[in-house]
């Protein structure tokens, strides 16, 4: 499991990193009003709506944030897929970066995942392999060969 989320924080490290940070500064702006109000005895309307106003936009900020997040990079919220099969088929995509990789599970479901160059040096076709795979992006966390066939 350590090994899925560190895949997944190196293909999202940017986006995550950005997410810490609007947190920490909405958290010090939070706390930067809490103490200008405690330090004022009076109590003032406009204060109190500027510091209602500071904080809904900070709650909004980080909403729509995380719905984004969320759309982009929902294999965060989900448990990766772990799938035993053959390799049906090995193939470079069309957009040279990267490679497709058609497996058969055990239920004969055919699916195409995107694999790295590595591991695409290293399979053959009608291998058995165990995959982890992110489950929404369709791309292969890790592979163990299971059974190789010469």
């Amino acid at each position: 499991m350590i090994e899925y989320y560190g895949y997944l924080f190196r293909l999202t490290w940017p986006a995550a990193v950005m997410f810490f940070f609007i947190i920490l500064f909405g958290a010090a702006r939070t706390m930067e009003c809490w103490i200008l109000r405690r330090e004022r005895r009076r109590s003032v309307v406009r204060d109190h709506l500027l510091s209602l106003g500071k904080t809904l936009l900070w709650v909004v900020t980080i909403g729509v944030y995380f719905f984004l997040f969320h759309r982009t990079y929902g294999d965060w919220f989900q448990r990766p897929l772990i799938l035993q099969g053959e390799i049906n088929s090995l193939e470079q995509a069309p957009d040279q970066r990267h490679y497709d990789l058609g497996v058969v599970d055990v239920h004969g479901v055919s699916e195409v995942f995107s694999i790295d160059e590595a591991a695409f040096q290293v399979l053959r076709s009608g291998d058995q392999v165990e995959l982890t795979v992110l489950p929404l992006q369709k791309r292969v966390s890790k592979c163990r060969v299971i059974a190789r066939i010469e």
